[in-house]
């Protein structure tokens, strides 16, 4: 994990960084499929909408014809995701679905980063969100596995997931939340820097 922290941190954009991310989770968490999503709790995206662009989403660290989890697994995740809604959170939280054939072990955790709005960019403001109040950015990390009858007393009834598999994702997806957080901070920085040379110019 301490290679893979380095690599995160030294990665300033975002779309490579997701790639990194997705494919750090495949080899630490042993799986053959993983995905990374930034949610915005306050969408009005439909479970089918959303379990469609998850599934997009997913990144297959092996073979496409070896692996096919089918679209049940993306529509329960959805399901589980959009209820959040219903209770909003301020702090990490693990959904785990399963499906006919696979189970699936995902991680919310939250994005404390400025809003994309008129205000925040006229301002240029970088303003976390406060730790008290409810999110609504969240980066979603998923990993995928076969379903398989296990008789560790760690995992739950037909569970691939173990305690362990639950502490580690956890981990990974907070190193991940942060690195993105500072990504997105850096591009933002960039496009301002820009945008002000383009002012400067104007006035010269």
């Amino acid at each position: 994990l301490f290679d893979f922290t380095n690599e995160l941190f030294v990665e300033s954009t975002p779309a490579k960084l997701r790639k990194l991310v997705m494919a750090a989770a495949c080899k630490h968490m042993r799986c053959p499929a993983a995905l990374l999503y930034e949610w915005k709790q306050s969408g009005s995206s439909s479970p089918t909408r959303l379990a469609k662009i998850l599934e997009k989403q997913a990144y297959l660290c092996d073979d496409l014809e070896k692996f096919s989890a089918g679209p049940e697994i993306f529509q329960e995740l959805a399901q589980s995701i959009i209820n959040l809604n219903e209770s909003p959170a301020t702090r990490q939280c693990s959904v785990e679905v399963e499906a006919s054939s696979h189970s699936l072990l995902a991680t919310l955790t939250p994005l404390r980063i400025p809003s994309d709005t008129p205000d925040m960019q006229q301002k240029n403001l970088i303003t976390p969100t406060p730790a008290s109040e409810p999110m609504e950015s969240w980066l979603l990390l998923a990993v995928l596995r076969p379903r398989e009858t296990a008789a560790d007393a760690n995992r739950k009834p037909d569970s691939p997931f173990n305690s362990a598999d639950r502490e580690l994702l956890s981990i990974l997806s907070r190193q991940a939340a942060t690195a993105m957080e500072n990504a997105l901070l850096t591009t933002e920085l960039r496009r301002y820097i820009h945008k002000l040379k383009n002012s400067q110019r104007l006035l010269l």
